[in-house]
């Protein structure tokens, strides 16, 4: 099998730290590895990397992931790329692989039926519509070289905002692939960052950890998680908590938002009861615990994103 990866970096500080050092180094052992960072890169950050990859860049283009990918792609060359047989986009929001990337493909290619293949699903309440999360995609040459995934890459233009990203780049990427014909799975369903991440690992094995948690109002704890991955795989947790750790002293002043007294009530009414029903979602929330949680398939024609089976 013939892979090549598309890796979309970011730092504020023009570093490639060593959790993406290591991510990168476990990409090479499955697939021709390209880097792209938007922000510049010295040669000395460069040379991290250099014996893990086929190619390495960076400058400020301020088209975030998707605008590295097509970066990537005018370099490499749309004829050069359909010579592999699949294409893995994945970029440095997440921590991991928290177990070995050829381990991670022995599972997914027991399941021949997929022409595009993410690690999670998300529910966007406002479209009533899931899709993948773009963080970690893989592609079947039949997917990658069709027009309209060129089209989507190729119409992205320069000093996009954040949320514009999302909305007209990530969240539509999907539907073009199900109104086309492809078959699109997901490695896990029902998969929350934002919940409880050791106990959703158990279960779906899923070997990536999402970075932002760490960061939004201190979701995940630290210490349970180094103490978790420690246990659990072959992730230095070291490559986590050092990171988290530099973020955090580089980022005091704005790591606590001053909230009024309005915000705060209204946050101490939410620790103690919280019920949340949706079309596809239901949870309580008693003193900051979750006692019910449920998403509720969905299957119908608008959103017809099929699972990985037994691929545990």
């Amino acid at each position: 099998m013939k892979r090549i990866c598309l890796y979309a970096g970011y730092d504020n500080k023009n570093i490639i730290h060593d959790y993406v050092v290591y991510y990168i180094k476990e990409l090479s052992t499955v697939a021709d590895v390209y880097y792209m960072a938007d922000n510049e890169i010295s040669e000395h950050e460069k040379a991290k990397i250099t014996p893990y990859v086929k190619g390495a860049y960076g400058f400020n283009h301020k088209k975030y992931d998707f605008g590295s990918w097509q970066e990537l792609i005018k370099i490499i060359g749309w004829e050069k790329l359909s010579e592999y047989d699949e294409l893995i986009l994945a970029n440095d929001s997440v921590f991991g692989p928290l177990y070995p990337m050829k381990k991670l493909f022995e599972k997914l290619e027991q399941d021949r039926q997929w022409e595009v293949c993410g690690m999670d699903r998300v529910y966007n309440a406002d479209k009533d519509l899931w899709y993948i999360s773009s963080y970690f995609l893989i592609f079947k040459n039949r997917a990658f070289t069709s027009n309209f995934f060129k089209t989507h890459l190729e119409k992205l233009n320069n000093n996009i905002g954040y949320n514009e990203a999302v909305k007209y780049m990530e969240r539509p990427f999907m539907a073009m692939f199900y109104n086309n014909g492809f078959c699109v799975k997901s490695l896990a369903a029902n998969y929350s960052y934002i919940d409880d991440f050791i106990s959703n690992h158990k279960s779906s094995k899923i070997p990536f950890l999402k970075k932002k948690p760490f960061f939004a109002g201190n979701i995940y704890k630290l210490d349970d998680i180094i103490k978790y991955i420690n246990d659990n795989t072959s992730y230095k947790a070291d490559y986590i908590k050092n990171y988290v750790d530099l973020y955090r002293a580089n980022n005091k002043i704005g790591a606590v938002k001053k909230l009024s007294l309005q915000e705060t009530l209204k946050n101490i009414r939410r620790w103690i009861l919280s019920i949340n029903i949706k079309k596809h979602k239901k949870h309580i929330i008693v003193f900051g615990k979750k006692i019910y949680h449920k998403t509720i398939e969905q299957d119908n024609l608008e959103s017809p994103i099929k699972l990985i089976k037994d691929i545990n």
